[in-house]
């Protein structure tokens, strides 16, 4: 439940400013670029702390956000349409998750 919750939360901070940047409103757009700034510089000063990820990998960051939201949504739409998880050709059904179960491959 905290993937419905927390996907249009990463989306609003991550592709907001975006959006917003296109805005008619001046005041707006000045947010939305301040935001973009500490955005790409937050990102940046991680890469440079890392001392192993290029610069480009600022503009990286929208797509990766925008990939990972995707496969959240989906993962979840599909583990709530069949009922449960195919994970190396077993099905898990989520009653089985939510509760105790141990595999007898384990015991």
């Amino acid at each position: 439940m905290q993937v419905f919750f927390g996907s249009p939360l990463d989306f609003f901070f991550g592709y907001a400013p975006f959006i917003f940047l296109l805005s008619d409103q001046g005041s707006v757009r000045i947010i939305s670029l301040f935001s973009l700034l500490f955005l790409f510089f937050s990102v940046g000063y991680q890469g440079k702390l890392v001392k192993e990820a290029p610069v480009s990998a600022i503009f990286g960051f929208p797509i990766a956000a925008f990939i990972l939201g995707w496969i959240l949504l989906r993962s979840t739409f599909l583990a709530q349409w069949r009922g449960g998880i195919i994970w190396r050709g077993h099905f898990y059904s989520l009653k089985e998750l939510k509760g105790t179960f141990v595999p007898d491959s384990l015991n």
